[in-house]
């Protein structure tokens, strides 16, 4: 998944701070369930797809509820413009949901 429209948070110099909360989940199938090896990564894409930061979350394995944990993870603006945020997973052998992301946001440090 990649947001359509880039965001204003990579101004030159200025640090960043990126806050979801991820967790694990499954739909209908318990063979579908995000399970203890399985993560996906969150990367800032400047205007030409290239990356300007990313982080690795890994949920952990389903345990019969969803449940969610804050994550943070900071980067440094390179002023090229708006950002853009990807969201794919990384290593999903086996199933279809790599894990869950409530609440994402983009705060600008002061």
């Amino acid at each position: 998944m990649t947001l359509a429209t880039g965001i204003p948070a990579n101004e030159e110099g200025q640090r960043y701070t990126v806050v979801l909360e991820a967790g694990p989940t499954v739909y209908e199938n318990p063979e579908q369930a995000t399970r203890a090896d399985h993560s996906f990564v969150v990367e800032l894409l400047r205007g030409d797809q290239t990356v300007l930061a990313k982080c690795i979350v890994t949920p952990g394995a389903w345990s019969g509820e969803e449940t969610f944990t804050k994550r943070r993870f900071r980067y440094e603006g390179d002023g090229s413009g708006n950002v853009r945020i990807r969201i794919s997973p990384m290593s999903a052998a086996g199933t279809v949901f790599t894990g869950a992301i409530s609440h994402l946001e983009v705060h600008r440090e002061k």
